[in-house]
């Protein structure tokens, strides 16, 4: 499918798509208590993860997980297609669950490589059969002090903590530089709130033995995934306003992006789990995304409308995402004619003066709402843009209903 995008002006409101990265560490929170959740979000990853949970024996049943009364499978055939984050996070947790498991993805995910988990798997004791999809997890580990590395993914340190969770407690000791601690912070939050006794000292995480809570709730939206409604007011000289968002907590994180533009000047604030956003004059913007590594894509959807050169630095961990989006990025504003260098950071400045080109964006959902919303300032033709779906199935039709002139074909 590709979307042919006109430029077009933003003006409404709109519902933040629920966060897929929420929705997924709640799927797995089944393999400790029970959940129900109002819906699960359609976005392709979380139908990976849920189809992780029904592979091992669970039955989901709208937004109800089941666990089966004899325990979970010790022997499964798991296909993560596209999610990432599922398969980081599931990889610990099916080494503490033991049994014989074979996995495998999709294309982009057999090219994003796993050494950083596999090696701390197999010095536990665990047989893998290699660093890329497929792979083979064959034994079963009981140790509950565990050192692993922190500096490309924080998704299985998140894993480990369920997984010390079902071992009963223990300690993770986490080798700097760790990045993405925000999203080990949401999990640490997640499991919390629903009775674990988990502390976090510095680059070591304690978990201790715990009572869970059932989950039952709703999803939250997502901030990053929201920020492009934003990004496309920018770039059309419009306004909105985006409800449905989490309170956000004290650190650093992809909610940052609110007071991050708030900061370089734009009109950008949240008030009662509402963001409103109106484009204005703003300065250049000097971003560290190593804590939150999809919030890159977000800020070059506003550095060509911003006055100066814009710095994304923090920005090693890209390579590894569904593409690698140091290129990815660069590439696709360059095809807009924006000014772009790369060399350690990534450095944006416009204006934008390349009419309605035409980019793939690499089967990147993200690459492609960048495509998208610079193409409501200039015209676009976006190929393969289903990939949306992986995070939000809803993007294009959220974008009509506020203003924007595209069609899908």
């Amino acid at each position: 499918m590709k979307a042919t995008v006109r430029k077009s002006r933003i003006n409404g409101t709109v519902r933040a798509p629920p966060s897929k990265s929420y929705a997924i560490r709640v799927a797995l929170y089944s393999l400790l208590s029970d959940v129900e959740v109002t819906s699960f979000p359609v976005a392709q990853d979380v139908s990976s993860a849920l189809g992780a949970i029904r592979g091992l024996g669970l039955e989901v049943k709208a937004g109800r997980i089941v666990r089966p009364e004899n325990g979970v499978r010790h022997s499964a055939s798991l296909n993560f297609a596209g999610s990432g984050t599922t398969l980081r996070m599931m990889m610990p947790i099916l080494s503490y669950i033991g049994g014989e498991f074979t996995l495998d993805g999709d294309e982009t995910l057999r090219r994003r490589p796993l050494s950083q988990i596999t090696e701390p798997l197999r010095a536990m004791g665990m047989k893998i059969s290699g660093d890329n999809l497929p792979v083979k997890m064959v034994g079963r580990i009981t140790e509950t002090d565990v050192t692993v590395p922190g500096w490309e993914s924080s998704q299985h340190i998140s894993g480990l903590i369920y997984a010390i969770l079902l071992a009963g407690g223990g300690t993770i000791h986490i080798k700097p530089p760790v990045i993405s601690r925000s999203y080990i912070e949401m999990t640490c939050g997640l499991l919390k709130s629903h009775g674990a006794r988990i502390r976090m000292d510095g680059n070591t995480i304690h978990v201790e033995r715990s009572e869970l809570r059932p989950f039952r709730g709703t999803i939250p939206g997502d901030y990053l995934l929201a920020s492009f409604y934003a990004a496309a007011a920018m770039a059309t000289s419009g306004s909105v306003r985006i409800s449905n968002l989490p309170d956000p907590p004290k650190e650093f994180g992809d909610h940052s992006i609110v007071s991050i533009l708030k900061d370089s000047g734009l009109d950008s604030k949240l008030l009662d789990s509402e963001w409103s956003f109106r484009s204005s004059d703003g300065r250049a913007l000097k971003v560290d995304v190593s804590q939150s590594p999809d919030m890159a894509v977000s800020v070059a959807a506003f550095a060509p409308f911003l006055r100066g050169k814009t710095i994304i630095s923090g920005i090693e961990n890209l390579k590894i995402k569904e593409s690698n989006r140091i290129s990815t990025i660069t590439s696709t504003l360059m095809s807009f004619g924006a000014s772009v260098e790369q060399s350690g950071e990534i450095a944006i400045s416009g204006p934008l003066t390349q009419e309605q080109p035409k980019i793939d964006p690499g089967n990147d959902h993200r690459i492609a709402m960048l495509a998208t919303v610079l193409g409501l300032s200039m015209g676009s033709v976006v190929m393969d843009a289903e990939c949306v779906g992986k995070s939000n199935p809803d993007f294009y039709s959220d974008l009509a209903g506020i203003g924007g002139d595209i069609s899908l074909g």
